[in-house]
């Protein structure tokens, strides 16, 4: 398989889910309600019945049979009460009223329910004064006004939050056909990271990547089976590689470069990876590689954070979504047009992704954007991109971006 280099970040996304429609199958699992918040069906979900399956009562009031057109002012004998859950089972005549709350299944005689402000009670009737409060219908909610059977309530692909799980409820599902996660291992490297409880020592980082790459691929529907660090040494990381082939993503980070310590590339030749692309015309993140192993796909980013950050968000992202099923996978995250807060200058030769914050109904990049700067991808909103070119962009002028909080 050729690879190429200096792709479009847009070009990447689409070179790495075609090799995922043709290399990826997708797994099923069934999993009980409780299980399955997050989770992505993987049918449709046909109703067994309309809803709701009776006539219902919008309103706290009184059920009426009023038969003709009655005039007014009208007594009605009030002979029962259907209540939430507590039906009224006889008959009801021409005349006769039913005390109902709302949510109580209206009797089948009665063809208008009548407010409860509307009505006048004394002993064991009611009067209605304006005739205009008995049109037929009136705050009666009709059975199968929801849904009605055998139509499709949730299609395959949708993701289950609260409201999902609420439908299955209600459609008497106990559990439900879902799409396996995709298995995430993550590769960070360098000989300068410390573990949290490690003692600090001269020339050493906390090792963060894993973590935050952790949680961002948890977000996307991934789930973390590996989060291991090697050294910049070769044999490690091959042996590393090796030992993650068994995920359907493999995450890597730092040695991505061209520098003395840098065993990505080598690495993965060593394993037998055919690299899909090197380079994507983006900042931060253009040393980014992605490669296939087997049937593992491997996206290998740069050590900087917010270079990992970035990265992971614009192209592994896309990659875990189409794995786990979720349709429109190519957007990363909800995108919006939103105004600039500042004037900005261009890359010439690469879209730029600036971290920056929604406030007022402006896009504020933050003034500190490099790449190496940690404190550059806390509270940010999302990524402004700013498109290649050569002429500056005036303030308040509206540029996609890319929403990054969950």
């Amino acid at each position: 398989m050729p690879a190429f280099d200096d792709l479009e970040v847009d070009e990447a996304c689409e070179t790495i889910l075609g090799h995922l429609a043709r290399s990826f199958e997708r797994q099923l699992v069934h999993v009980s309600l409780d299980e399955a918040r997050g989770r992505v069906l993987a049918e449709d979900i046909i109703a067994p019945h309309s809803s709701p399956r009776e006539a219902r009562s919008v309103m706290d009031g009184y059920a009426i049979c009023p038969g003709d057109a009655p005039p007014s002012p009208r007594r009605f004998a009030v002979v029962g009460e259907s209540a939430a859950g507590r039906l009224f089972e006889a008959g009801l005549g021409v005349g006769d009223a039913v005390r109902i709350s709302t949510g109580a299944v209206v009797p089948p005689d009665a063809t208008v329910v009548v407010a409860q402000e509307d009505a006048r009670r004394e002993g064991d009737d009611i009067f209605i004064a304006d005739p205009a409060v008995l049109r037929p219908g009136r705050f009666i909610r009709t059975a199968g006004s929801d849904w009605d059977a055998g139509s499709l309530r949730l299609p395959r692909g949708s993701e289950l939050g609260p409201a999902e799980l609420a439908m299955l409820i209600a459609l008497e599902r106990s559990a439900v056909p879902v799409f396996k996660r995709p298995s995430v291992a993550i590769i960070s490297t360098g000989d300068e990271l410390l573990a949290p409880a490690e003692p600090y020592r001269e020339g050493a980082v906390r090792s963060s990547n894993g973590p935050m790459l952790a949680h961002q691929a948890i977000t996307a529907g991934g789930e973390v089976t590996t989060n291991v660090v090697v050294p910049d040494e070769s044999a490690p990381l091959v042996t590393a590689l090796h030992a993650a082939s068994e995920a359907n993503l493999i995450l890597t980070s730092g040695g991505v470069s061209v520098g003395d310590h840098d065993h990505i590339h080598a690495g993965l030749q060593e394993c037998g990876a055919a690299v899909l692309f090197r380079r994507v015309r983006m900042r931060p993140g253009r040393p980014v590689t992605i490669a296939c192993m087997g049937d593992s796909l491997i996206c290998a980013l740069p050590g900087n954070p917010a270079s990992s950050w970035a990265t992971f968000e614009l192209l592994a992202r896309p990659a875990l979504r189409f794995m786990a099923g979720i349709p429109n996978a190519r957007c990363p995250r909800l995108r919006l047009q939103v105004p600039v807060a500042a004037q900005l200058s261009p890359l010439h030769t690469r879209d730029h992704f600036m971290r920056a914050i929604i406030r007022d109904g402006l896009a504020h990049p933050l003034p500190q954007q490099a790449s190496g700067n940690l404190s550059s991808l806390t509270g940010v909103d999302g990524m402004i991109r700013v498109p290649a070119g050569t002429e500056d962009i005036p303030a308040h002028t509206p540029l996609w971006i890319y929403l990054t909080k969950p």
